[in-house]
């Protein structure tokens, strides 16, 4: 391969990439590795049909087992991309014909199955995964719990990261005193803001304190969604911190958050946990722009626990209200704690940046991405801070590696429409907004909404 190709390949620009591989394949028209190389630019590009056309090229020349694989996966993945299921099943299993254990084509069947709901065979396909795959924990749980087997999803909630979904699955196995100690416990290691489980902590003393009515309790909780009904079964309790603490957290997650204020404010009349409860209030003061109420209230909550949640907070709010030496001072204090919490390692990098140290910024996320290079944000965050210096190439390139890393997720295509769209570049701005629309075809914005 020449080195003005290798050169092209290590600055991520597909559409120039692609066009020296077409030139160069004019040039070295017996080098049909170029058509492998060009069938993933077009991918890249989400031009599919055109993938395919190429891949198909490369695959009629000899070439090891093992490429030959990784050859019917790329298709496969092109027809994954138009759809076409069944097509990318055709070429998955070719691929796992030459080798059984091809890693990427039984993870693509096993995301297929579990799209179509065919769990039996998604588990089969999970099963062929090797263990170091991070993915292969994270697709039985997701798939035992779509098919609502909660003792086998509970038997792989076995990582760190699944610490909150724990007593939401002992909740459905009806281990209702289980799913409480269990609650205790990461409330007491502050792991989590008790947001995502706090309603299930009001049913549950609801149970406890009126088991006759249990059955009852559990059949409304099929209907968990239902504002009414849930916030009707929390008034049945007697007056208690939880009560209303789940009253608040369930009006915050329908955005009622006057109604969720008033309720904290009733949950800080009683003793238990009012570190969690002014931090909680203090989150929803700052999602409303209340920045002053937020920053008063969560200092509050520091006087009497310095907690990861509270210090995270502070940081956020101390950027948002332009205290940029007080968010680097709460950063590294949430570091210290906390190494790994991603979003600190943004608000701080946007900090020195606003000072003017923005070398120190991109040094930062520099270290972020080199903690966790399959993490999205960083390259969006260092995307931004290119934009905001008026570095559109690098600005570009670093979206683009987020795209990369979850090409699922839309959202860096979104930013760079809309960057190209705002600087009048219309033609540049559609492209992308095209790709959005690839894959999200119910995208909610149109260009001009951007």
């Amino acid at each position: 391969m020449n080195e003005k190709l290798i050169k092209a390949l290590q600055r991520n620009d597909d559409e120039e990439l692609l066009e020296i591989e077409l030139e160069n394949l004019k040039e070295n028209p017996t080098d049909f590795e170029l058509y492998k190389l060009i069938s993933l630019t077009y991918s890249n590009l989400s031009q599919f049909d055109k993938s395919i056309e190429y891949i198909d090229k490369y695959l009629e020349h000899d070439m090891p087992f093992d490429e030959r694989a990784d050859a019917y996966y790329v298709k496969g993945q092109a027809y994954f991309g138009l759809d076409n299921y069944e097509s990318a099943m055709e070429n998955y299993d070719k691929a796992l014909d030459i080798m059984p254990l091809h890693e990427l084509s039984n993870l693509s069947k096993a995301v297929i199955y579990q799209n179509l709901k065919q769990y039996d065979e998604a588990l089969f396909c999970i099963d062929k995964l090797s263990d170091e795959n991070p993915a292969k924990n994270s697709l039985r749980i997701t798939v035992y719990s779509e098919m609502g087997d909660w003792k086998s999803c509970f038997k792989y909630l076995d990582g760190k990261d699944n610490v909150n979904f724990k007593p939401v699955v002992l909740f459905n196995m009806n281990e209702y005193n289980n799913a409480l100690a269990l609650i205790d416990e990461i409330i007491a290691q502050e792991k989590s803001a008790l947001q995502d489980m706090a309603v299930n902590m009001a049913i549950n003393h609801l149970g406890l304190q009126h088991p006759e009515i249990a059955d009852e309790i559990e059949l409304k909780m099929d209907d968990f969604k239902n504002y009414d009904k849930i916030n009707s079964l929390i008034d049945e309790m007697d007056d208690c911190w939880i009560k209303f603490f789940a009253k608040a957290s369930f009006a915050n997650e329908f955005e009622k958050y006057d109604e969720s204020i008033a309720n904290l404010n009733r949950a800080l009349e009683f003793d238990e946990k009012k570190e969690a409860t002014l931090t909680a209030l203090g989150e929803i003061y700052f999602l409303t722009d209340e920045n002053e109420k937020a920053k008063t209230t969560i200092e509050q909550a520091l006087e009497i626990n310095e907690s990861l949640k509270a210090l995270e907070l502070m940081s956020s709010i101390s950027l948002s209200m332009h205290e940029y030496i007080d968010c680097i001072r709460y950063s590294n204090k949430v570091l210290t704690l906390d190494s790994k919490s991603y979003d600190t390692y943004i608000s701080m990098a946007f900090a020195y940046h606003a000072l003017g140290d923005t070398d120190v910024a991109f040094e930062i996320l520099d270290e972020a991405i080199h903690t966790n290079e399959y993490s999205e944000m960083f390259y969006i965050a260092k995307g931004a801070l290119y934009e905001e210096i008026g570095d559109e190439e690098n600005f570009v390139e670093y979206t683009m590696q987020a795209y990369k890393v979850n090409p699922f997720d839309s959202t860096p295509l979104v930013l760079i429409a809309k960057h190209y769209k705002d600087r009048g570049d219309l033609e540049k701005a559609k492209k992308y907004y095209e790709k959005v629309l690839i894959i999200e075809p119910n995208f909610d914005k149109t260009l001009d909404e951007l």
